[in-house]
């Protein structure tokens, strides 16, 4: 078991990306089309890939700051009111204009969520001020893949000053061969993963996508784990824990959040894809989203039980 550091000890993240505020309801089963249903629960909380992982982090030991595009409005303003309730340090933020993010998912009796999404079209926010100020001030960097343009130069910082600068590969349409050639770390999805590389096999994925870059690669496979290509050319598996999933919303960037800490704190690839495994599991045990990402001392507990 590993304590969170002090407050002044703390790791330094800089995360980037999305960040969205998530109404969700929880359901039997998907509503029939045309029909009327009655939510067995509903929370509304923040969201957005990057914002999650931000909490994530911070409720497991980080100093973490935040960059990310919101519009000038009331639902960014809420927004970033819940983000800094959290701890989340918001100096980096950046007011693109339009409509802040906002989402609808459905979550159903065995977790699994659906999810529509809305931001105001157009082209890419504002640049990021002074990313290598950023990234020389943290221990790691995390990007999510929602604005490539908007985040590579914080990236491309994170890798001159020799940081971690991990990438997190979501888009259900793949990435192009310049986006993965960014971090050195890439943790993408399985469907992220299928479609960048053409290969629905995540160990052919990977390898694959092995001869676009030089970072470290590894898909997550939600209840079935994760799996990556170790430094040494080998495919490695670890499955997830045992868990009952109430509600899968978030789980993917809680893991990103996990990870990236874990990184931050000195631990190897490995140990730091099982430490990220367990956080996001505990979060699928609860509805509600980004709400129920698991403090350290809820993470510490679950390993000493499992241990003991």
């Amino acid at each position: 078991m590993t304590e969170p550091p002090d407050a002044d000890r703390r790791p330094r993240l800089v995360v980037a990306g999305a960040a969205g505020h998530d109404l969700i309801y929880r359901v039997a089963a998907f509503p029939a089309r045309g029909s009327k249903t009655v939510a067995a629960d509903f929370a509304s909380v923040g969201g957005g890939s990057a914002a999650n992982a931000a909490v994530a982090a911070r409720r497991l030991g980080a100093s973490v700051r935040l960059v990310c595009p919101l519009g000038d409005d009331m639902v960014g303003a809420m927004i970033a009111r819940d983000l800094a309730t959290e701890g989340i340090d918001l100096a980096a933020i950046v007011i693109a204009g339009g409509h802040s993010p906002v989402t609808a998912a459905i979550v159903e009796a065995d977790g699994e969520r659906t999810v529509l999404s809305w931001r105001t079209p157009g082209g890419p926010p504002p640049p990021i001020p002074d990313p290598d100020g950023l990234a020389a001030g943290s221990d790691a960097v995390l990007a999510d893949d929602r604005f490539l343009d908007f985040v590579a130069p914080l990236l491309a910082a994170a890798r001159h000053h020799g940081r971690a600068a991990v990438l997190d590969g979501d888009r259900a349409d793949g990435l192009p061969p310049s986006a993965l050639a960014m971090p050195s770390h890439a943790i993408l999805s399985a469907a992220c993963l299928a479609a960048t590389t053409g290969l629905g096999d995540p160990a052919d994925g990977l390898r694959a996508a092995a001869r676009m870059t030089d970072a470290f690669l590894a898909v997550t496979l939600g209840a079935r784990g994760v799996v990556w290509l170790d430094r040494a050319g080998a495919i490695r598996h670890l499955a997830a824990p045992a868990i009952t999933a109430v509600d899968t919303l978030g789980a993917g960037d809680v893991f990103h959040g996990a990870f990236a800490l874990a990184l931050a704190e000195g631990r190897p690839e490995a140990e730091a894809l099982g430490f990220a495994t367990v956080a996001a599991a505990l979060k699928c045990r609860r509805f509600g989203g980004r709400a129920e990402a698991p403090t350290r001392a809820e993470l510490d507990a679950f390993l000493r039980d499992r241990t003991d």
